[in-house]
């Protein structure tokens, strides 16, 4: 009897060692895919986190820490009022999440919010907190369209499909 509770003992040993190595491969070859936007011209403040400025504009990719599945892609307009994130899906594969951070100089308020590829507000549940401004969002939204397509275009051409791709 002994003897068997060991054999299942080993097996399950193995069984959870292998499993550990599986998800960290899958991890691995996740984080390596950050590789291909990483440019020599970026330098790594952080060991995940790169980052380069060009005329003002600060761009940064962040690759997934461990354990976590998710980096993102981070673009931020010279005066530091309008930054775009964008979060791919695992392995850059399904939806891509984006995110603004928009300071208004005027009300001198700043919002988080979710949008869509197309940086227009998105309706849903992630922006619940922000219902009450959404009329003042939308505003600035409106006030700062153009710098919000030149932010999209620099996304673009900095990182190709990562800037295009549709939820």
């Amino acid at each position: 009897m002994k003897t068997k509770i060991r054999i299942k003992g080993k097996y399950v040993l193995i069984v959870v060692l292998l499993a550990i190595l599986i998800v960290h491969g899958l991890w691995w070859g996740n984080r390596a895919l950050y590789n291909k936007y990483i440019t020599d011209d970026y330098r790594a403040p952080h060991r995940s986190l790169y980052g380069k400025n060009v005329s003002g504009i600060n761009y940064s990719v962040k690759k997934p820490g461990y354990p976590s599945f998710h980096g993102n892609f981070a673009i931020t307009n010279n005066d530091g009022t309008i930054s775009l994130i964008i979060w791919p899906g695992v392995f850059f594969i399904g939806d891509y999440e984006y995110g603004l951070q928009i300071y208004d100089n005027d009300i001198e308020q700043g919002y988080m919010l979710y949008v869509d590829k197309d940086l227009n507000y998105l309706d849903t549940e992630k922006n619940k907190y922000v219902v009450d401004g959404k009329e003042i969002i939308l505003e600035i939204l409106q006030k700062n369209a153009q710098e919000l397509q030149e932010i999209l275009q620099l996304t673009q051409e900095e990182w190709g499909e990562v800037g295009t791709k549709a939820f």
